[in-house]
């Protein structure tokens, strides 16, 4: 019995060490360009474009680079209502000459925030424009955050999950009554229309059902049990207010419990001697009824050898 608790100690230990050999693979890096125009550039997100006049907050493309063995990825998210695919080939160009992140690797989205500009150019409906000046500045901070955040490479962790927040979306593309669509930008008529106005008499119904899912993933560093970052927060697009703003620092002590189970659970505040612990302790009770089994079965053995020998 001691060797097969040995056994099962060491084999366990191997276990662990292999998974914390495999995680330690895992490198990220991260660094954020400043993509801020010059004051005097649209504003577009409203009805009627107008100057800015003033920089509230700067406006920066973030930058993100994993590593997996000889694989690497790049995510990138811009403070840009939008940008052309020109100006994300343009990048992706860049980055693949510049690292050791190939172009095909290179994700690239933006905010959609209406409270800044973008890169979508005088004629965003071209598929070969040439870039203004303003468009080759954000490919090539794009490319310089990437560079970046790939020179910051050190081991992490990574997560991922998703959650769902049905009151903060609806669909805003809707079927309308036979002859109703206006022609689009292309000379042709859609199937349905994106913001037909509200109480228009001529909707039908929305064009398909909405999606609540949030999908978030979280990186931090190998043991690194802080839960920085693990924060959301709502604002009012209209006025710019916080709605509501959930992180660490205002968890209840309720929240704190709850949030700590799976962490103790899974051992971690430990590293690998927890999870070790934690293991051993999870097989305890099947290892309990094996053992209470044989223990149960061991005397019935012997008053069976006895009465065996007594017949004899």
């Amino acid at each position: 019995m001691k060797r097969a608790y040995l056994l099962l100690l060491l084999s366990l230990a191997l276990v662990f060490t292999t998974l914390g050999a495999e995680n330690s693979k895992l490198r990220a890096g991260a660094a954020t360009s400043n993509i801020t125009p010059p004051l005097g550039s649209l504003i577009v997100g409203g009805f009627r474009p107008f100057p800015a006049t003033h920089i509230h907050d700067e406006l920066h493309a973030r930058c993100m680079v994993l590593e997996s063995g000889e694989a690497r990825v790049a995510f990138v998210v811009c403070d840009l209502l939008g940008a052309h695919t020109a100006v994300f080939d343009e990048a992706r160009r860049l980055v693949g000459a510049e690292t050791k992140v190939p172009a095909s690797n290179v994700f690239i989205s933006c905010t959609h925030t209406h409270s800044a500009g973008s890169a979508l150019g005088q004629d965003r409906f071209s598929t070969a424009p040439e870039l203004d000046e303003y468009q080759r500045f954000v490919a090539r901070r794009i490319a310089d955050g990437v560079r970046r955040a790939e020179n910051q490479l050190a081991p992490a962790q990574i997560g991922w999950s998703t959650g769902s927040e049905p009151r903060e979306v609806f669909n805003r593309r809707w079927f309308m009554k036979e002859g109703t669509v206006p022609v689009n930008p292309f000379g042709r008529i859609d199937k349905v229309k994106m913001n037909p106005g509200a109480g228009n008499p001529n909707l039908t119904e929305p064009a398909g059902p909405i999606d609540p899912t949030i999908s978030f993933i979280a990186l931090r560093e190998p043991g690194d049990d802080s839960e920085r970052g693990a924060a959301a927060i709502f604002i009012d697009p209209r006025a710019g207010t916080v709605l509501r703003q959930i992180d660490r620092a205002s968890r209840t002590g309720g929240d704190a419990f709850l949030a700590y189970q799976r962490p103790l659970h899974e051992g971690d505040p430990l590293g690998l001697i927890g999870r070790i612990v934690i293991a051993i302790i999870g097989l305890l009770p099947a290892m309990f009824v094996v053992t209470g089994t044989i223990m149960w079965l061991a005397p019935r053995r012997r008053r069976r050898a006895a009465k065996a020998l007594s017949k004899a």
